[in-house]
C-alpha cells in the first residue's frame, strides 16, 4: 500500500512539472523567445548568387565560398524547388527546379519533359541503359549537368536519340567531378547549343564523341576521347554550325 501511495504521488509531481513546463514555455513564445537552433540568417547577396548557380554560371562549391556558408547549410537555405533522388529505376522529371541525383540504376533512365529549367546535380551515380539514352531530355528551356564526384554512364541507343546524354533542347554540363561515358553510338548530344564549362571526360564512342547542333562552346575541362567518328563535332547544315573552345585539356583519338 504504501508502495502504491508513493508511485501516485510520484506520478502527480510528474503531471505538475509537466504541466509548469508548458505553461512556462507558451509564456517565453508569447514574449517572443525562440527555441531550438539559432536561425539561419539568409545572406543578403543569397539570392543573386544562388540565381547564379542554378543557371551554371558559377559552381556550387564558388557559391558557397561567396556566401560563407558550409555545404550543410548552403543545401538548407536553398528554395523548395530542390529535390533529392536516389536511383532504384527510371526517373522522369516534370517539373522545373534542382535535382541531386545519387545512387545506380542498373538498367534505365532519367528523362527531363518540362516547359521550365532543370539542373541535375549527378553525385558519384552508375547509370546503364540498354535501351535509349542514359539522360534523356525530351523538352525543358535548358538542362545543367554539374558533376560531383566519380559517375558512371553507359548507354545503347537508336539511330532516332543516339547520343548516351541526348538532349533535344540547349544542354550545359560543369562540375569538378568526373563522367566516364560509353556509347555504341554517339557520347553527349544536343540538338541545340551544347556548352561545357568544366568537368572530367572521359568518352568512349562508336561514332561521334561530342555533338551538338547549332554550336559547340567548350570554356574548360579535362577531355579523354576514343571515338570512330569525330571527337567534337556540330551538325547544322543550313548555317553551319559553329565549335568554340577557350580552355581546356584535350586527348583525342578518333
Amino acid at each position: 500500500l504504501m508502495m502504491t501511495m508513493l508511485g501516485a504521488v510520484a506520478q502527480l509531481e510528474r503531471s505538475l512539472i509537466l504541466q509548469r513546463q508548458k505553461e512556462g514555455i507558451a509564456i517565453a513564445k508569447a514574449k517572443g523567445v525562440r527555441f531550438g537552433r539559432p536561425e539561419i540568417k539568409c545572406p543578403e547577396q543569397f539570392e543573386s548568387v544562388y540565381n547564379d548557380w542554378k543557371c551554371g554560371k558559377i559552381k556550387g562549391v564558388d557559391a558557397m565560398r561567396i556566401l560563407g556558408l558550409k555545404k550543410t547549410t548552403f543545401y538548407k537555405t536553398i528554395d523548395s524547388d530542390e529535390y533529392n533522388i536516389t536511383l532504384s529505376g527510371d526517373v522522369t522529371i516534370t517539373k522545373e527546379g534542382v535535382y541531386y541525383i545519387s545512387g545506380t540504376l542498373s538498367d534505365g533512365t532519367i528523362t527531363v519533359n518540362t516547359r521550365g529549367s532543370v539542373k541535375l546535380v549527378l553525385n558519384n551515380v552508375t547509370i546503364n541503359s540498354s535501351d535509349g539514352p542514359a539522360i534523356n531530355v525530351l523538352n525543358a528551356e535548358n538542362v545543367y549537368i554539374e558533376l560531383v564526384g566519380k559517375n558512371t554512364i553507359s548507354a545503347t541507343v537508336s539511330e532516332e536519340e543516339d547520343g548516351a546524354i541526348y538532349s533535344s533542347d540547349d544542354l550545359i554540363l560543369m562540375g569538378d567531378g568526373t563522367l566516364t561515358l560509353t556509347s555504341n553510338i554517339d557520347g553527349i548530344v544536343s540538338k541545340d547549343d551544347l556548352v561545357i564549362e568544366s568537368g572530367t571526360y572521359n568518352i568512349t564512342s562508336e561514332d561521334d564523341a561530342i555533338r551538338g547542333k547549332d554550336s559547340v562552346t567548350i570554356n574548360g575541362g579535362t577531355f579523354n576521347i576514343k571515338s570512330n567518328g569525330d571527337g567534337i563535332k556540330t551538325t547544322n547544315e543550313e548555317e553551319k554550325g559553329s565549335i568554340y573552345i577557350s580552355g581546356g585539356t584535350f586527348n583525342i583519338e578518333s
